[in-house]
């Protein structure tokens, strides 16, 4: 397994798709990676709750995840045999904060 992260990235208060993140921080997605094996969201700096999950994610939906939850996520059940496109995972990330995305391959 390999595993990769984007740039650290300072949430604009909008949901966005973690492809839609990946180019926000300034990263160029490989064309060859449409699809990632598990993510982790890991609080760098500021404060507020982000969330994560499907297209209805919000500032009041979705798991949570910030400083006060120990600023750490992986996804709550990561079947190694599965993908996961980054179009399809969506993140909340109040401009408050600061955050690490990584994923495996």
């Amino acid at each position: 397994m390999v595993i990769d992260a984007f740039p650290d990235w300072t949430g604009d208060g909008v949901v966005h798709t973690l492809a839609q993140v990946e180019v926000l921080a300034g990263a160029t997605p490989p064309a060859n990676r449409p699809v990632v094996k598990w993510i982790q969201v890991t609080v760098i700096a500021g404060s507020g709750t982000g969330r994560l999950g499907s297209a209805s994610v919000s500032a009041t939906r979705g798991l949570p995840f910030g400083p006060s939850f120990g600023g750490s996520f992986s996804p709550a059940i990561a079947e190694y045999t599965s993908m996961y496109p980054l179009t399809g995972i969506y993140i909340y990330v109040p401009a408050t904060m600061t955050v690490s995305i990584s994923f495996g391959l």
